[in-house]
């Protein structure tokens, strides 16, 4: 086991071939605490049943991808939400995305993300924010609706941007630290920043969070244990 204890923020478990082999090993490298993240209602269901209240929770959401064909579903997101209290720790992953294959649904988007931050809100609970091509329309619909607690999930925008919403939310930064995620690091409090690894679709597993803290640390020029 080592040393540092090490959280993943944003996880796929549910996604991986052999959930439980990959927190058995993420746990044995010292990383005590996984967020499982759910995108749909089968993935939150997953996340559920994956969590133990002590290494691994989980948020429940219906995201951007499956706004159209479950945005009508949000009460089973909200029923997840209340009989698993100990486990749910957040609303998310929700959202916009503006890719190719989902541009025409927004519409349908928008509603699914209005109706879960309600619910968030109601249920006392953090937002997960998945943003992609429509972060300014995202913050719009974050303030409009006055949400206190949020993560930005991978975030996409620029350093100004991050410092912005840093004044009142996370921003997670994931495997890929590029030039502009540097620059996000070094202009944001250490107490503002958390790191994930949206595995296993950027990072391979949820250890891989052990070398995003690291660089985060380095970038920072404190030690792994207060990064």
């Amino acid at each position: 086991m080592a040393d540092a204890v090490y959280a993943d923020a944003h996880c796929h478990l549910a996604a991986f071939e052999n959930p439980s082999g990959e927190i058995s090993r993420a746990i044995e490298a010292g990383v005590s605490i996984m967020i499982c993240s759910g995108d749909s209602i089968n993935e939150s269901e997953a996340c559920i049943r994956l969590s133990d209240s002590k290494y691994v929770f989980a948020t429940v959401g219906i995201s951007p991808e499956f706004a159209k064909a479950e945005g009508a579903l949000v009460s089973k997101i909200e029923g997840l939400a209340y009989s698993n209290k100990g486990k749910v720790v957040g609303i998310g992953e929700i959202g916009l995305d503006k890719k190719e294959t989902l541009k025409n649904e927004i519409s349908a988007q928008e509603d699914a993300f209005a109706r879960q931050i309600m619910l968030a809100k109601e249920a006392k609970l953090p937002i997960v924010i998945h943003s992609r091509g429509m972060l300014q329309r995202v913050v719009e619909i974050v303030k409009g609706y006055g949400v206190e607690r949020a993560m930005f999930h991978f975030f996409e925008g620029t350093a100004g941007e991050a410092r912005e919403l840093a004044k009142r939310y996370m921003i997670s930064i994931p495997p890929n630290v590029n030039k502009e995620r540097k620059r996000i690091i070094s202009s944001l409090d250490i107490d503002n920043i958390v790191a994930e690894t949206d595995s296993p679709f950027a990072g391979k597993s949820p250890t891989e969070v052990i070398r995003v803290i690291e660089e985060i640390a380095k970038i920072k020029g404190i030690s792994v244990d207060n990064a």
